[in-house]
């Protein structure tokens, strides 16, 4: 029980190449062997998964695909968009057109024992959904499509990958990026295709395989006993146990971490919602203290005009008690001269005044003058005015 997964890149057009078939492993020459092998282009493998009648001659029963990532309508039409593509596609360097057989697609298949499948299926489950996550993550949005079928001796997923932008589909296919760097047809770029594609197998061995069980090669490429592979797949069992109680572990510290993550984001969002509340508080306490500060100059002011008001109020008083003082000053000449003319007049005109009017103040009415008018004596009684005395 062991991990199967290959991949090989395709072009729009099959290859005109011919390559000789290998010999068969025990040296015996096959019956009308095929002396030449044509390799498929990108439309023809996509019509197999599809399960097109014309390009399944290998499958007995078959049946309907199941995608798992992807549409059967978006695998339909991946290869008009990739023609789309390359028809406007020209090349950065030299502004070439896209050559026909260029490689454009790159599709992979991944199998899982069939025995296997049907005596743990929920562990069939957790190889695909790793398989898939695997493919995630090495590939990214250049994934297009995962199909799973059901209808060969073993259960598969095949998985497509294109790149629109720049349609090298050498480029996603590890053995060939690595040859790349190296001269073609040279042997260290060969020596540089196995070894990339050797770690290619021990990534998806680390993380899937050994998950769930299988080995990492099988007994046929290692040559081992019957003992030695039952050892080998026991060994791989209690391997995909470890992992799955590490897992556990693992699973249970990711959810106290979470836990302890989310408790962290909620004190972080506290701490963020109580800084902008002081934030608020802050501006706020800043505008009263201006608003404070630009009341208390208009208070100042205010109360420097009350100043200069006092000052003028001060200045008027002292001005009122200065007329005050000047008028009391002219009332009181006023009525010195006025005594000193009603004596002068009594004086000159020989007028006596009665011993009960020596208090009298004529100052204040007018009557006093018609007393002193001989002509109007005679309204008055002698007794009141002596005449000639």
């Amino acid at each position: 029980m062991f991990q199967f997964i290959h991949v090989e890149t395709y072009a729009l057009k099959a290859s005109t190449k011919q390559r000789p078939v290998k010999p068969p492993k025990d040296g015996k020459a096959p019956i009308n062997p095929p002396k030449v092998k044509n390799k498929y282009s990108a439309g023809q493998i996509i019509d197999e998964v599809l399960r097109e009648p014309d390009a399944i001659p290998h499958v007995a029963n078959p049946e309907k695909p199941n995608f798992i990532l992807g549409s059967e309508d978006d695998l339909r039409t991946l290869i008009p968009r990739i023609e789309a593509a390359a028809a406007s596609y020209k090349n950065p360097k030299d502004g070439r057109k896209l050559r026909s057989d260029a490689h454009v697609l790159l599709a992979g298949v991944a199998s899982y024992p069939r025995e296997a499948a049907e005596d743990n299926p929920s562990n069939y489950e957790k190889w695909k959904a790793k398989t898939v996550d695997f493919l995630r993550e090495k590939y990214g949005d250049k994934l297009v499509s995962v199909v799973e079928h059901q209808d060969e001796s073993h259960p598969h997923l095949h998985f497509y990958c294109v790149d629109f932008e720049n349609l090298n589909a050498k480029m996603l296919h590890d053995g060939h990026r690595a040859a790349a760097q190296l001269p073609q047809l040279s042997k260290e770029a060969g020596l540089a295709f196995k070894g990339a594609m050797r770690e290619y197998q021990n990534n998806y061995y680390q993380n899937v395989g050994a998950q769930v069980g299988l080995t990492r090669i099988g007994p046929g490429r290692k040559r081992a006993t019957r003992q030695e592979w039952n050892a080998q797949k026991a060994e791989a069992k209690e391997l995909a146990k470890a992992y799955e109680a590490t897992s556990e572990i693992v699973n249970e510290a990711t959810l106290q971490a979470q836990s302890i993550v989310n408790e962290t984001r909620q004190e972080r969002i506290k701490l963020e919602q109580e800084r902008r509340d002081f934030e608020v508080e802050q501006i706020t306490f800043y505008e009263k203290r201006r608003e404070l500060i630009a009341a208390m100059k208009k208070a100042k002011e205010f109360q420097a005009q009350l100043h200069d008001v006092e000052v003028i109020q001060k200045s008027r008083h002292e001005m009122l008690l200065k007329q005050e003082k000047a008028y009391q000053e002219k009332l009181r000449l006023t009525d010195d001269i006025r005594l000193r003319l009603t004596d002068d007049y009594l004086r000159e005109h020989g007028i006596g005044l009665h011993a009960d009017m020596v208090d009298v103040d004529f100052t204040q009415t007018n009557e006093w003058l018609d007393m002193c008018d001989p002509t109007k004596a005679q309204n008055y009684g002698s007794n009141d005015i002596e005449f000639g005395r």
